[in-house]
């Protein structure tokens, strides 16, 4: 099987001297602009059901802190293979919330990403048990986001879907990287993706070099699914780390459909 990925990255050429814009908690909706790039956040920040931002290419979006990103509304963030869109932490260590759609009602067109990068997202609440879940990306009773052309890297949760956590969704990711997630304590699994409930399409992607945490016993290090009829075609799935069971894929109940995929071992 011959697979062919296209996982856009920025392409740095020198410094820019772009000014920089300090975006405050609260609602955030218009249009983010390379030329205001990039964007310091300082507090939880949300688009507003019923309304929409759109981040242009060569955008970077840098969490000051722990905070969420959630969307109600829609968000276009739309990047090229020259200039991506990035979203990270000033403190790789200690990360930022992640971006979350949580209960996004429908009426809402759908969220779009491609040539982006997520990166350094941390679920590690300890007063809430749904912000232990998605460190990178949190997705929960919406269908309509497409993930393409982008990466999740370095993110964790203490729960489950250390890179992506899908729950009674339906997204489309394709043309995308989830690689070195980790899983830090006892949930149900997913270092790379966690879907429960859902029915994603996820194709000619890259999952790989997530570690599950055995110690845990968390299962699926590359994807966890539990009654699902997920579509997985034309994936690499490598490398990924300490499952107790499923390595490269767990699955339980429903019925996945499981295609075309390469599926190789540590060594």
């Amino acid at each position: 099987m011959i697979v062919k990925f296209l996982v856009c990255c920025t392409l740095i050429l020198g410094i820019s001297s772009y000014a920089q814009t300090s975006i405050p908690a609260g609602h955030v909706n218009g249009k983010w602009t390379v030329a205001g790039s990039p964007y310091k956040i300082y507090g939880n920040i949300d688009i507003p059901n019923d309304d929409s931002l759109v981040i242009e290419p060569g955008v970077t979006v840098s969490f000051q802190g722990m905070y969420h990103f959630m969307v109600f509304g829609k968000i276009t963030a739309i990047g090229t293979v020259k200039d991506s869109i990035i979203f990270t932490s000033l403190n790789a260590i200690k990360g930022w919330r992640g971006i979350r759609f949580d209960n996004t009602k429908n009426t809402n067109d759908t969220s779009r990403f491609y040539c982006c990068k997520i990166q350094f997202g941390r679920a590690t609440s300890d007063t809430s048990m749904k912000d232990q879940n998605g460190g990178g990306l949190f997705i929960n009773n919406f269908s309509k986001v497409v993930f393409s052309h982008s990466r999740v890297v370095n993110c964790s949760s203490v729960g489950s879907g250390a890179g992506i956590y899908i729950y009674g969704a339906s997204p489309i990711i394709t043309y995308s990287s989830i690689t070195y997630n980790s899983l830090l304590d006892f949930g149900q699994g997913g270092a790379g993706i966690f879907i429960k409930n859902g029915n994603p399409s996820i194709t000619y992607s890259y999952i790989a070099n997530n570690n599950a945490n055995a110690s845990g016993n968390n299962r699926g290090g590359g994807i966890y699914m539990d009654s699902c009829y997920a579509l997985l075609a034309n994936n690499i799935i490598s490398k990924n780390l300490n499952a107790t069971i499923g390595g490269g894929i767990y699955t339980m109940n429903g019925s996945p459909t499981i295609l075309k995929n390469s599926i190789k071992p540590l060594a």
